[in-house]
């Protein structure tokens, strides 16, 4: 459908990739087997047309050079020097720095290929669709996931300040995510919008959230959220820096097939860097 919206209305309507059009998570969370059940023989075809797509959707836009849209994030800047290396030829183990990327690098950085996994030139690519925001100042190894950043506020108001911007707008984390954060300061996703960090004459970074009553399918035990979902509209009058979130509650669904495992023992939330696709230049903000 949204593909649909794209073709009819190009100019109206702008797609961007998130962590889940990748190889990794369509083949972990069912897209693959569901095309398999319902298109046949067709299926192989049409799975890689699909990633081919997913492969070349832009990572982020820029909307009235003050509001950066995005799945995840903030992101690292791209290497400029190949890592050190001791005697033996093994890279030298440092503590973990990173220096934040910017818009410019954002517009010529790598998209990451059919599977961003944290390595190389995919690493920014993969900062945009894995990274979280946190309450803790600073910018270090997103330990939650295994792949991306986790960020401070201190960095979201630098990453403004340098960037010229006045608002960041992600999505990434649901209710069952963020049942997990509560303790560390972050804010509950039952009403799909949430202000993460509010830097004042800076501008904010604000995650939205659009599918209520998630997940839909349940593994056994488990109870569900019952959460609202929200899209933001952004208005000229406001510079399209001030979010107005929409919050909706979910429709009634039909009944549908599962076509991943819910009960699975499997602790991997990303890809392991055994990237075999192809890596397309340009965020094309």
């Amino acid at each position: 459908l949204l593909c649909a919206y794209k073709i009819a209305c190009p100019r109206h309507t702008v797609l961007l990739r998130g962590n889940h059009e990748s190889k990794f998570c369509t083949m972990c969370y069912g897209f693959n087997t569901e095309l398999a059940a319902k298109y046949g023989s067709s299926a192989k075809s049409l799975y890689r047309r699909c990633l081919r797509l997913f492969a070349n959707l832009p990572l982020a836009a820029l909307i009235n050079e003050s509001t950066l849209v995005l799945h995840g994030g903030l992101f690292r800047s791209p290497p400029t020097k190949k890592a050190r290396t001791g005697k033996k030829g093994g890279r030298k183990k440092r503590r973990f720095a990173v220096e934040l990327g910017t818009v410019d690098e954002l517009r010529r950085a790598n998209r990451g290929g059919q599977d961003p996994d944290g390595e190389g030139v995919r690493a920014l690519a993969s900062d945009v669709l894995w990274s979280d925001p946190t309450m803790e100042h600073g910018v270090e190894e997103n330990h939650n996931r295994g792949i991306g950043l986790m960020y401070g506020p201190d960095a979201t108001r630098a990453f403004l300040e340098a960037n010229g911007l006045r608002l960041v707008l992600r999505s990434h984390e649901g209710p069952d995510a963020r049942a997990d954060r509560i303790e560390e300061g972050m804010l509950p996703m039952m009403e799909g919008f949430t202000v993460d960090h509010d830097c004042g004459e800076a501008g904010k970074l604000c995650t939205v959230f659009s599918a209520p009553s998630y997940p839909q399918f349940l593994s056994r035990g488990e109870e569900r959220v019952h959460n609202q979902g929200a899209f933001v509209r952004l208005r000229p009058d406001t510079d399209y820096v001030e979010p107005a979130p929409v919050v909706f509650d979910a429709a009634p669904r039909p009944d549908a097939d599962c076509f991943y495992d819910l009960d699975s023992d499997a602790e991997t939330e990303a890809p392991d860097g055994d990237d075999e696709g192809e890596a397309s230049d340009g965020a094309d903000l």
